[in-house]
């Protein structure tokens, strides 16, 4: 194995030219691969999940994976119908087991971004239960409305946000359970930060996120919201629910310490950006109905700065 081979990521190629095993025609995927990226670019995120600090080889793979992220996604929530949606998933999921056979196979879906997704699949040995899982959740949102306790909602990350990070760890080649478990503190608090963010959107979609158990214990009731007490107490049961998430994350920054060093700044990058979005929602009082709490571009610029300084540690 030569210097420049043992430097390389895993699953980058040697000299930028296709392998025989991507054997979609190559204007085929030039279309997916831009396709894709403008789906990722083109989003505004609290979490900065289109991070430049990737290596470049790197980089349309993890535009590909956000892509089908983001559609399936919509799909679930802006479809005109349970039904509709539920057909919409079922059909995402035939594409992307075409995907899990071959580029060639991907050209078949009626989704421009199977192409270069199935392409990434292949490169670097993707599995497919963690995109199964992100399917499952969103057909899981089209029948379940609340969570009783919060083991229950927990469960349900299991399914709608740990899977993303485990396939990121896979692009980068760390593959211990206890990455893995510390990935799934990471996406599970930025999960839960999600859900305090979108409180009043959920609401207006006849979803709640937030644990009966804990609305009870903390007098909430999302029935009667006009009360001042009311609005108190929902303040409270946010600002516990952000300790939560805040736990969450400082426990899975560790995570950095089992992955590339090329990995390393942007796992800091996910998990300060999850913080900046609880602090986010602290400045705001906890008030999550007023408005959904951002970090304003300037901070995130501020936080990839910072993390671009880490790299050249």
């Amino acid at each position: 194995m030569t210097a420049s081979q043992h430097n390389r990521p895993i699953g980058a190629p040697s000299n930028g030219v296709l392998e025989d095993v991507f054997d979609a025609p190559v204007e085929s995927l030039k279309k997916s691969r831009s396709w894709n990226r403008k789906i990722a670019t083109g989003h505004y995120e609290n979490f900065l999940v289109t991070s430049c600090l990737l290596p470049k080889t790197f980089r349309q793979a993890f535009f590909d994976i956000y892509a089908f992220c983001r559609v399936a996604d919509d799909l679930a929530d802006e479809s005109r119908s349970v039904q509709e949606a539920l057909k919409e998933l079922d059909l995402m999921e035939h594409d992307l087991q075409l995907a899990f056979h071959s580029p060639r196979h991907a050209l078949e879906s009626k989704r421009v971004l199977f192409v270069a997704l199935s392409e990434t699949i292949h490169r670097f040995q993707l599995s497919r239960e963690p995109f199964l899982h992100l399917l499952k959740a969103f057909r899981l949102d089209q029948a379940k409305t609340e969570y009783k306790t919060e083991q229950e909602l927990l469960q349900y990350c299991q399914l709608s946000a740990n899977p993303v990070g485990r396939i990121l760890l896979e692009l980068s080649g760390s593959r211990t359970e206890e990455a893995k478990l510390l990935s799934d503190c990471i996406c599970t608090g930025l999960q839960l930060v999600n859900f305090l963010q979108d409180v009043r959107e959920d609401l207006e979609r006849g979803r709640i996120y937030l644990p009966e158990e804990e609305r009870k214990a903390f007098g909430v009731d999302f029935g009667n919201l006009c009360v001042v007490a009311n609005q108190r107490a929902l303040r409270f049961l946010i600002q516990s629910r952000c300790e939560t998430a805040k736990s969450l994350f400082h426990r899975g920054e560790e995570l950095k310490n089992h992955v590339p060093p090329w990995f390393s700044s942007s796992v800091s990058l996910f998990v300060h950006g999850g913080l900046e979005a609880v602090r986010a929602i602290e400045k705001k009082d906890y008030d999550v109905l007023a408005g959904r709490p951002k970090v304003s571009r300037a901070r995130q610029l501020w936080l990839l700065f910072l993390a671009s300084i880490r790299c050249l540690r």
